[in-house]
């Protein structure tokens, strides 16, 4: 049995349900509701990001970050707009805790599918964190590492609608947000764009927290 997990074991998996190659099937009940939790923090700044974007105190807070160089955080705190860059911050925190708890509750919930012996999956629980890291394939591979899971706890029973639903709105979510600002977290409301790719976000947030907590619960039953 090989303790790395970008690797896949080559012995069988045999009758067991309660250990995988990879380690003992753990419960994902307390990781799926930091996930969930951090999700819908995510949700909310991504809100009121945007409705700030519509405000005039953006457009001055982009005007004296454009023109100010390395010492625009004088000019905004001279400003009073101070507040905008702490929610930035506090936004960036909430993107970041939310890809730790996410990529925690991926690599448990494919280890915990591995046991599973009626649907072998076909990526490793390192790769199904890993290949979102990677250019490219993060295009495809992380939705079937998530659909390995899926099929794990439901089998070819339940409809994978929401997986895929969930997928291209966070493609395209990307891609729009590509050709955005990089100066900034929060979009530009005035542009359809913006608007679109906020929409996006906010369905794939509340897709992946329904997946999350889907799945957490088959496999809790199923165990």
């Amino acid at each position: 049995m090989s303790d790395n997990p970008y690797q896949t074991p080559e012995s069988d998996l045999g009758s067991n349900l309660r250990v995988s190659p990879y380690g003992a099937v753990r419960s994902l009940s307390f990781i799926s509701h930091l996930s969930i939790g951090a999700l819908a923090l995510c949700l909310f700044f991504n809100i009121v990001c945007y409705s700030l974007s519509l405000s005039s105190d953006y457009s001055d807070y982009l005007n004296i970050q454009n023109s100010s160089g390395q010492m625009y955080s004088e000019y905004i705190y001279s400003a009073g707009l101070e507040y905008i860059m702490y929610l930035e911050w506090s936004y960036l925190l909430a993107i970041i805790l939310a890809a730790i708890v996410i990529s925690i509750w991926t690599y448990r919930a494919m280890v915990n599918t591995w046991a599973v012996v009626k649907m072998k999956p076909t990526i490793t629980p390192g790769w199904a964190v890993g290949w979102h890291f990677i250019p490219v394939a993060n295009l495809w591979k992380p939705y079937e590492a998530m659909l390995d899971i899926w099929r794990g706890v439901f089998g070819l029973k339940k409809s994978q609608f929401f997986l895929l639903l969930w997928w291209m709105c966070w493609i395209f979510s990307m891609i729009i947000d590509s050709f955005g600002s990089a100066d900034s977290l929060i979009p530009n409301g005035l542009e359809r764009e913006g608007t679109i790719a906020v929409i996006l976000d906010s369905v794939a947030a509340i897709l992946l927290m329904r997946i999350i907590f889907v799945v957490t619960k088959g496999q809790q039953t199923s165990n």
